[in-house]
């Protein structure tokens, strides 16, 4: 019973991991589109877009095992950044707001996937996957604790080079600066050179390339096929949240990331232990963006009156000066 005890404990820990790895993916995909002051609602659809093609070329092994996993990776992020590149030519060209747009994505996005995977998927038992990977088409976890206690994701380390890649690019690059630029004050950027135009598309092109990423590290770790079984929808969603929790900042959404995934672990634990409904959960999480938004904006307010006060006081003294 202890070593059983332990064994659960154990999953749970590398599940909070995993979990916490598509979460952030997740949310540096939003966070991008925040920086640059959009709302890139479509997170959820550009994923699950990016997943399925993904799962398909990889399960079709055109290419060597290693070539043909990362050829189906930059194939997911170029679908996503297709898929969120339609927002952002409609509202550069035509002034359409991008979050209408990727609401509606949102939407067509699994009926496109639907309509394939039901035609083209085989059918078992009473699910229809995508061809299984096998062999080199995967990618092999990590299991700190043994076979009883799964196995960590190794392309859960795309995390990671997605949050340095974007403290990189918005903290240390030109680029990064042009889109915060864009973002605060549009007009203000195109006085200085910068297209507000072009920053759009470019923003919205990473975000979705970003969001492409989403499910990778689940396919080739552990899923290795595309089903309504395996897929985990609803991580676009909370990802925004995450974001709106880390302030849109690398380590902030970490934490975030981290947190949700704790909590939506215990939701079954909840239920099973203490007969307290897992949609508890759900609302822990909302609580916990709304006081994090709350106190964000309480801060700004105090540090904006402090510098007018700061301000008003100076103004004598330089004028009796």
């Amino acid at each position: 019973m202890e070593r059983h005890a332990l064994g659960a404990q154990h999953q749970t820990i590398v599940n909070i991991v995993n979990l916490s790895v598509e979460l952030y993916i997740a949310a540096v995909a939003a966070a991008i589109g925040f920086r640059m002051g959009l709302f890139n609602i479509g997170v959820e659809g550009q994923y699950g877009l990016a997943a399925y093609v993904a799962a398909v070329f990889a399960g079709g092994m055109f290419l060597p095992g290693p070539l043909n996993i990362v050829v189906a990776t930059l194939l997911a992020m170029v679908v996503g950044a297709a898929w969120a590149g339609i927002a952002a030519l409609l509202k550069v060209y035509r002034g359409v707001s991008e979050v209408i747009t990727t609401l509606m994505l949102n939407a067509i996005a699994p009926i496109i996937v639907t309509h394939f995977h039901n035609k083209y998927g085989e059918q078992t038992g009473y699910d229809i996957r995508t061809t299984p990977l096998t062999g080199s088409n995967t990618v092999s976890g990590w299991a700190p604790y043994g076979v009883n206690g799964g196995e960590i994701w190794t392309l859960g380390l795309l995390a990671v080079a997605v949050g340095v890649g974007f403290w990189l690019l918005l903290n240390r690059t030109r680029l990064g600066f042009d889109l915060r630029a864009s973002g605060l004050s549009p007009s203000a950027a195109s006085a200085s050179g910068v297209s507000a135009k072009k920053m759009v598309i470019v923003a919205m092109l990473l975000s979705g390339a970003v969001a492409g990423l989403v499910w990778i590290p689940d396919l080739f770790g552990h899923a290795h096929t595309y089903s309504d079984a395996s897929f985990a929808g609803g991580l676009g969603f909370t990802g925004l949240a995450v974001a709106l929790l880390g302030r849109n900042r690398a380590g902030g959404m970490a934490f975030g990331a981290l947190l949700f995934a704790w909590l939506t672990s215990q939701s079954d634990a909840l239920q099973i232990d203490t007969d307290i409904a897992p949609q508890i959960v759900e609302i822990t999480q909302g609580i916990c963006v709304l006081a994090v938004v709350v106190a964000y904006e309480l801060v700004q307010r105090y540090r904006a009156r402090s510098e007018q006060k700061a301000v008003a006081a100076a103004v004598p003294e330089a004028v009796a000066a």
